[in-house]
This record gives structure tokens, C-alpha cells and sequence, in this order.
């Protein structure tokens, strides 16, 4: 990938050299393209060189040409990968990047994603960075690897082999490793791509920004500020807090709309020493730890952008006070983010009617590990206002799917509803998305409102009751959420049938069996051979094809594995990447690396079953039904019959492809922006309608769903149906 900049020398160098047949001089770039100074000029030349853009002849003036189209390689960004505490695996590509041929190897599969997060800082790897990936499923000790673990989330860490257990290592003082008894690899780093804008070379952070990165600070721009100063209902008079003021943005703001009795805290004091020579005398600023002020001194308001920091990440002296203070060990726990105590802590600092105005990642409203701030949040008091942003990215240098709130603290809550906007976009600019949510808020009046646009949701709802997940629906949504969940009476999917993630291999060409070898192996060697699903075999309804893996994890000794000597001979052509997969010490070289829910599907292989993709950013769901013996790989889910159920699993397939059910679960499931996730823990809690099997009606509805659903398997699809069935669904709720 190549800056703005160098695309326009680039630009100018070719068609320079089509008009004239040799390549400009170094002073005629500088020329037409008002660059300063030579030496800028060939930094740029020679960064095109690198990339792969440009080639130079030795020895000879003006001896640049453009390299031919067939050196340079498109690779495909697949999304997101975290370089921090893990996010879920994106397997969909949004992009592509262009890089010289010359930087990868002509053998093997490539693809590319984008860094968030700063843990592999020490290894040259930033926040905002696209990482070049060789696909591969084993990697030496001190190897960078996007490791997939538990619920099929990956992070980009170095890892290592330890005894009985996998190290993930970041790259990075502040951060602690991840260790797992298994780890799926899913390639190693072999490329770095920094966008270099300001046309520097040099590779590290600044000191502040190092230091940024371990106070998990990210600083907040002049247009977020001003929104959220504007906010506030409190009179000019009003005693104000920035509870972290880093460089002063929300002391600005609120010194232009009027606010005079202002206080700033940070725990730099580089940053304090910047506000104080920026305003002067105008405002108080102290240099403490915030989480150590005194509970007593009181606020009207209390305004900022907490730091993020994950609790393995929090610097040791905060967790120790967290874990043992009397106020504290009520509400901490070991997945806890830094954010969660600033934000009961400045409730406590709040007067009675006081509010707060933050800005926040959104993933604590529906984390178990959150359960606690939900509580705090609904016995102090109330929301009056939640800006969703999704997918858009407020802060350049930070991960999206942050929320802007408004709350106030109040004991005699009149429950008064909450206003939300939802943007479901990705790209925009940031002072038109947040006027637009000024202009709309001032439309509601306090009662049921709900408006939508390509762009939008805006809306109101009532004020959350439990501590249990949160979730923002319309009036509307909530509506069809709440018809759903009386019509199933409480019933879940989990009450009647099992749900498992599938197994992993760690080396998939060893154990990959094609049509024309399949026919090598023996009669007894075949019972080894399975077909295995993936996700991109899951279409709605139906599986399309499949994939013959060997599977012989039963044989526990090498001399009887060598009783099949076709398979023996396939698994040894492979012996040194299996015995390399970061598997338990205890297993063979030839078992799979990672069987989890073995018994499930030992248990489905005669049975008819459910397979559904992990992620998936279709608009309908993929659950997929057969009754051939089929084993699940990594990235799918599998549901089967518990013993007790009388409903088909044909009914129970066209309930989950429902439009009911696709409406219920884009709210209540687990999902970022458009990403859909399928995890266990998700599709266990989906509500699940049974047959009344004494009404005759019930009863009647039952087969005419299984008889259309039955249609649509053999046909592989069909709207029509899909249409009639969802018809026959809304007759059930």
C-alpha cells in the first residue's frame, strides 16, 4: 500500500516516461509536485522501489521504470485482527492491497488484515498497520501467528510451546501473555504495510506515545467533544470534572460554551503540564490517579473519554486496590476493563441529579464480566441519552463499536425514556454524523418515538430493569422481541437440544482427502475417511458438497496406526508439521490438534443434525440440516437432538431460519455492526417455539412447516417456501 504522496510521484513518473521514454529527474518531481527538497524526493523514489512500483538500473541516469503490471500482487484483506485481549475471527473480504510479487513467496496462500490494538508494538506492529499473512497451520517457537482460541476469536501474538501449555506473547512490556492448552494457527506474519503520511521512516512510537499506549489513553477530537459538552442539561454554573483531560480537548469545549468552574485530572503530567500552559488560571488541573481521588469531592457534572485497559493489562498497583479495597471488591472481578471503575467512580463523585457524559466502547452491555456496572449503573440511577456508533470508527488510533452516553444520578427515578441513535454505516464524516443526531434528538418528546433511515436508527426505549445482557431495540424490535420470548414461554434451544463448535485439525492438507484418493485406500482404511463441513458449505437449509478428511483419533499406538499403511504413509509425508501444531503434550502426532465436544459428535455422526457458520455477514441466516454422517469443522456450530424431543429437527431447522428468529437474534444475539457471531453460548439462548400437540391446530401448522421445509432441502432452496413458512411461524406467536 502506497501514501497519497507516492502515489502522486508515482502518477507523474509514468506518465512522464510514456510522453518522453525516460524517467524524470529528481528536481523535475520536486518541481511539479512542490517538493521541499531532494532528499524528500528519493525517499519517496526509493519507498516505490521497495514496494516493488519501480525499478532501477544500476550505474545509469535516469534509469527508473515502471515495473510491469504482472510484479505486482493483489492480496485480500480478510478484516480485522486484534493486537490486544482477542476479538472474533472475520473471515470476509472488504478490501485488497496491491504489493510487489518480489515480497511474498510464489508458493502458498496469502491474505492481509488490519491491526487494532498495541500489543506488538516492540515488534514493529501498530495500531492501524495491515499485516501480509502466509496461510499456515503450524509455526516455529517466537513465530507471530494469528492464533484462533476459545470461541473462535483470534489475536496476532508470538507464540511459544511450554509444557502442557501454548504461550500467546505480545510484544509489548505493559501487556500480559495469553496462555491456552490449545491454539488453531491460521498463519504466520511475513509483511508489515504502514501508510506513512508524513513521509518518515521511523518505526517506533514516540516516548508520549508509548506511554499513551500503557494508560490505554485515546485522545478525543474537537467535534466528539463539543457534541457531548452539548449534552449537558447542567446550568453554566455548574462545578464541571474531566475526570482524564488529557490534552485539554473537553476543557476547551466546555470554556467555550460558557463553563468556568472546571477541574481536570490525569495521571500524566506531561499532559497536565500542556493544559496548564494552555489555559492557565481558567481551570484546576492535578496530576493524580483518578481511581485514587477523594470520594467525597463533588461534581455536577463529569465529562471525558476514560482510558481503556483490559484487567490483564491494568498496571498492578490499581488491580491490587481493586481486588482487596472494601468499596471495590463488591463490583471487580478478573475480566474487568479499567473504564468500568472510572465510570462508577465518577457516579460516586456526582452530586444528586449530577451527570455524566462519557465515551466508551460499547462491549459491556452484553459481557457477563459487565454484570456488575449494569447493576451499579441501574441502582444509581438512569440513561438519557445512548449514541451507538457500530462499526464507524470515532478515534483513528482506536477499535470502533464505541457508544456516547448521558447519565444522571438519581435515587427518585421517574424511569424517563432513554434517546438512541444507532448508525449502521461504516464510513462518514464524523461532524455530519453527530449533527445529524443533534437535529433528530430534538424531534422527541419524551414519548415512543422510532425513525430509520438508510443511515440510522433513531429511537426511543425504556430504562434497563436487570443486570442481565443489555441490548438497544426500537420500539419495534422490542416489540417482536418481547412476542417472541412470551410465545416460547421461557423455553430455550438449549433445553432440548445440544450445541457444540466444531473440531480442528491444525494442519488441514495432511488429512485432506480428495475424490481421485480416496479410491487409494482400502475398505478398512475408509472408515477412517469422514466428509467434514465448513462454513462455506452451509447454505440456508442445505450443505453444498462437503470435505473428506482422515480422522484417526481412535488408534492410540503407532504400530497399529501402520495396520493401515495407506493412511500411515499419507500421515508420515506430513510427520514434521503435525508434530509442530500446539496441541496437549498427551496426544499423538497423527490425532487431530483440537476436538472439542468429541462425545456431541461421536453422538450425531448416525443422527440427523444442524450445522450453522460461527460469522457471518449474510442477511439471513445459514442453518444447514443433513442426515449424512458428518463431522463439523472449526468454524461452524453443530445442533443436535437431545432424547425427549418429539419435534422434528426439519421444524426445528425452519424455526432458526425464520425471519422471527433472524429478527430476534440481530438484537438479543451476538454480533459487531454487521458481523453476525453464531457461538454456543448465543445460539443455546435462542427462544424455541414447541407444539402444543393437543391442539389439532398446533398440530396442522407443525406438518405443513416440516413438509415445506422438507421441500426446500431437496430442491436446495426455495423463497417461496421460505415465504409460506415464515407465514405459518407468525401464526404460532
Amino acid at each position: 500500500m502506497i501514501t497519497k504522496r507516492q502515489k502522486q510521484v508515482l502518477d507523474f513518473i509514468t506518465n512522464y516516461q510514456k510522453r518522453k521514454g525516460y524517467a524524470p529527474s529528481l528536481g523535475e518531481i520536486c518541481k511539479k509536485l512542490k517538493i521541499a527538497s531532494i532528499s524528500t524526493a528519493h525517499f519517496h523514489i526509493s519507498k516505490l522501489i521497495n514496494l516493488g512500483y519501480l525499478e532501477k538500473e544500476k550505474n545509469k541516469p535516469r534509469a527508473i521504470n515502471i515495473t510491469k503490471h504482472e510484479g505486482i500482487v493483489k492480496i485480500p484483506i480478510m478484516g480485522t485482527i486484534a493486537a490486544g485481549h482477542p476479538i472474533e475471527a472475520i473471515e470476509v473480504p472488504d478490501a485488497t492491497i496491491a504489493i510487489s510479487g518480489r515480497e511474498i513467496s510464489p508458493t502458498g496462500k496469502h491474505y492481509a488484515l488490519r491491526v487494532q490494538g498495541d500489543s506488538m508494538v516492540n515488534e514493529g506492529i501498530f495500531d492501524g498497520d495491515i499485516v501480509i499473512i502466509r496461510k499456515q497451520e503450524t509455526a516455529d517457537n517466537g513465530q507471530t501467528v494469528v492464533a484462533i482460541i476459545d470461541d473462535n476469536e483470534a489475536t496476532l501474538k508470538k507464540i511459544y510451546r511450554e509444557n502442557k501449555r501454548i504461550k500467546l506473547q505480545p510484544a509489548n512490556q505493559t501487556m500480559l501473555p495469553i496462555y491456552r492448552k490449545e491454539v488453531e494457527i491460521r498463519g504466520i506474519v511475513i509483511k508489515i504495510v504502514r501508510n506513512l503520511e508524513d513521509g518518515t521512516q521511523n518505526n517506533m512510537f514516540p516516548d508520549y506515545k508509548k506511554k499513551k499506549i500503557i494508560l490505554g489513553q485515546f485522545y478525543t477530537s474537537d467535534e466528539i467533544a463539543d457534541f457531548m459538552v452539548s449534552l449537558a442539561t447542567n446550568p453554566l454554573t455548574a462545578r464541571v470534572l474531566d475526570s482524564g483531560c488529557g490534552e485539554g480537548v473537553f476543557i476547551k469545549s466546555l470554556l467555550k460554551n460558557g463553563f468556568r468552574n472546571i477541574k481536570g485530572y490525569d495521571i500524566d503530567e506531561k499532559n497536565c503540564e500542556v493544559v496548564r500552559n494552555k489555559f492557565g488560571n481558567e481551570i484546576k488541573v492535578e496530576c493524580l490517579d483518578y481511581i485514587k481521588t477523594q470520594k467525597e469531592e463533588k461534581f455536577d457534572l463529569i465529562i471525558g473519554n476514560p482510558p481503556y485497559v483490559h484487567w490483564n493489562n491494568i498496571q498492578e498497583n490499581i488491580r491490587i486496590k481493586l481486588q482487596t479495597d472494601n468499596f471495590w471488591k463488591q463490583y471487580s472481578n478478573g475480566e474487568w476493563d479499567l473504564l468500568y471503575a472510572f465510570i462508577i467512580w465518577s457516579i460516586e463523585k456526582l452530586n444528586e441529579n449530577g451527570e455524566l457524559i462519557y465515551i466508551v466502547p460499547y462491549n459491556w452491555f452484553n459481557s457477563t464480566y459487565g454484570s456488575s456496572l449494569r447493576k451499579y449503573l441501574i441502582d444509581n440511577g438512569q440513561f438519557e441519552n445512548i449514541c451507538h456508533f457500530g462499526e464507524f470508527k470515532l478515534f483513528k488510533d482506536c477499535y470502533p463499536n464505541n457508544i456516547i452516553f448521558r447519565y444522571r444520578k438519581i435515587k427518585n427515578k421517574k424511569k424517563p425514556l432513554i434517546f438512541v441513535s444507532k448508525f449502521k454505516g461504516r464510513r462518514g464524516r464524523v461532524e455530519d454524523l453527530l449533527n445529524y443526531i443533534k437535529k433528530e434528538f430534538k424531534k422527541i418528546d419524551h414519548t415512543k418515538y422510532e425513525s430509520e433511515n438508510e443511515d440510522f436508527k433513531i429511537f426511543t426505549t425504556s430504562q434497563f430493569e436487570t443486570e442481565n445482557l443489555w441490548h438497544l431495540a426500537t420500539p419495534t424490535e422490542k416489540e417482536h422481541i418481547d412476542k417472541v420470548e412470551r410465545a416460547t414461554r421461557g423455553i430455550k434451544l438449549s433445553d432440548y437440544l445440544d450445541v457444540g463448535v466444531g473440531i480442528i485439525s491444525g494442519y488441514d492438507k495432511a488429512y485432506t482427502i480428495n475424490d481421485n484418493q480416496f479410491n487409494n485406500f482400502s475398505e478398512k482404511e475408509r472408515k477412517f475417511i469422514f466428509p467434514f463441513i465448513k462454513a462455506k458449505n452451509c447454505k440456508r437449509y442445505f450443505i453444498e458438497n462437503g470435505s473428506y478428511y482422515l480422522f484417526v483419533d481412535e488408534i492410540k499406538t503407532e504400530e497399529e496406526l501402520k495396520n493401515y499403511p495407506k493412511i500411515y504413509e499419507r500421515l508420515s509425508e506430513y510427520r514434521g508439521k503435525l508434530s509442530k501444531r500446539y496441541m496437549t503434550k498427551n496426544k499423538n502426532w497423527w490425532s487431530w490438534a483440537t476436538i472439542r465436544n468429541k462425545r456431541l459428535f461421536e453422538r450425531s455422526l448416525d443422527k440427523p443434525k444442524i450445522f450453522v457458520p460461527c460469522m457471518d455477514r449474510s442477511l439471513k441466516a445459514r442453518y444447514s440440516y443433513t442426515n449424512e454422517k458428518y463431522f463439523g469443522s472449526g468454524d461452524v456450530l453443530i445442533i443436535i437432538n437431545k432424547n425427549g424431543l418429539r419435534e422434528n429437527l426439519r421444524y426445528i431447522l425452519a424455526w432458526l431460519n425464520s425471519k422471527i428468529i433472524n429478527d430476534w437474534y440481530r438484537v438479543k444475539g451476538s454480533h459487531t455492526g454487521h458481523r453476525i457471531r453464531y457461538t454456543q453460548s448465543y445460539v443455546s439462548q435462542i427462544p424455541l417455539r414447541l407444539i402444543d400437540w393437543n391442539s389439532q391446530r398446533e398440530v396442522k401448522i407443525y406438518d405443513d412447516i416440516l413438509k415445506r421445509a422438507k421441500m426446500i432441502i431437496e430442491e436446495k432452496g426455495n423463497k417461496q417456501l421460505e415465504e409460506e413458512i415464515d407465514n405459518l411461524f407468525k401464526k404460532l406467536i
